[in-house]
């Protein structure tokens, strides 16, 4: 989804930190460059990494809803991002979940990157 929505963007917006990361380059677009871009203070990746956080909020919001998990734990590409993100779906979650699913709420980072699935599938089979 970053990449989709960072893509759209640079059809009209090709004057910033984006897309001189990628040299100009689509193909390159990974949404660690939006992210790494955001934290340096670009606006065009701090648009798109409030733009992500909105919608991972409204999402996140929804879990907490229905099921009141005591942690939510975030991967791969979200992952990677950091604080950067997180302290924005922290700020927004308060407009999507009810309050006293927040309350004690923890939203970790996960720890294994793009192999979870992989470990995870492994740890099945034993």
């Amino acid at each position: 989804g970053v990449i989709r929505e960072t893509l759209s963007r640079l059809q009209i917006n090709k004057t910033n930190g984006v897309y001189k990361a990628i040299d100009g380059d689509l193909n390159k677009l990974e949404a660690k460059h939006v992210f790494d871009e955001a934290k340096k203070g670009d606006e065009f990746a701090l648009s798109i990494v409030d733009y992500v956080a909105e919608y991972l909020s409204m999402g996140i919001g929804n879990v907490l809803n229905i099921i009141n998990p005591d942690v939510i734990i975030l991967s791969g590409g979200v992952a990677l991002a950091g604080d950067i993100l997180l302290d924005k779906v922290k700020e927004k979650l308060p407009n999507y979940a009810l309050a006293i699913t927040i309350e004690n709420l923890k939203i970790k980072l996960g720890e294994l990157g793009n192999d979870a699935g992989i470990k995870g599938a492994s740890a099945l089979t034993i």
